[in-house]
C-alpha cells in the first residue's frame, strides 16, 4: 500500500509550523507517506516536477447526466462523472505541461460514480491515448 499526501496539506503545515517546506517534507517522509499528491497549481507543479512519478486523470461535468449521481464541490457545485478530457477539469492543460518536462511514468484513468464505468474507461483510455501517450502505445 503506498500512502499519499497532498501538497497544499504539506505548504498548510509549513505555515502553521513555521517549519520550512523542505523539513515539512522530510517530516512526512519520516510518517511512512511515500507520495505527494498536488492539483493543477502552479508553485507545487514548478517545485515538485521532477518528482512526478504517477499522475490521475479524472474529470468531471457541470451537465447532468441521467442514472449518475452528483459529487457536490465545496463551493455547492453539482459536479457529474465524465469521460478523461470532455469535462470542466483542464485535462488537455495538465498532460500538455507532463509533456513539457518530458513525463513517461503512469497516467491512470479515475471515473467515480460513472452510470457505465467500462464505456468510461474504454472511451478514457481512448483520449488519452490518441492525446498523450508517451510510451507510444
Amino acid at each position: 500500500m503506498q500512502i499519499s499526501v497532498f501538497y497544499n496539506h504539506i505548504v498548510t503545515a509549513s505555515k502553521q509550523t513555521g517549519l520550512p517546506l523542505p523539513e515539512v517534507l522530510g517530516l512526512v517522509r519520516g510518517y511512512g507517506i511515500q507520495a505527494v499528491e498536488l492539483d493543477l497549481d502552479e508553485e507545487a507543479f514548478e517545485k515538485l516536477k521532477s518528482r512526478i512519478v504517477h499522475v490521475h486523470c479524472k474529470d468531471r461535468s457541470l451537465e447532468e447526466h441521467p442514472g449518475e449521481v452528483p459529487k457536490i464541490s465545496t463551493n455547492g457545485t453539482r459536479l457529474f462523472p465524465s469521460l478523461v478530457g470532455s469535462g470542466c477539469i483542464p485535462v488537455q492543460a495538465i498532460l500538455d505541461r507532463l509533456e513539457t518536462i518530458g513525463y513517461k511514468n503512469t497516467v491512470a484513468i479515475e471515473h467515480f460514480d460513472a452510470a457505465d464505468q467500462l464505456a468510461y474507461m474504454k472511451q478514457s483510455a481512448q483520449w488519452l491515448q490518441a492525446t498523450f501517450n508517451p510510451l507510444q502505445i
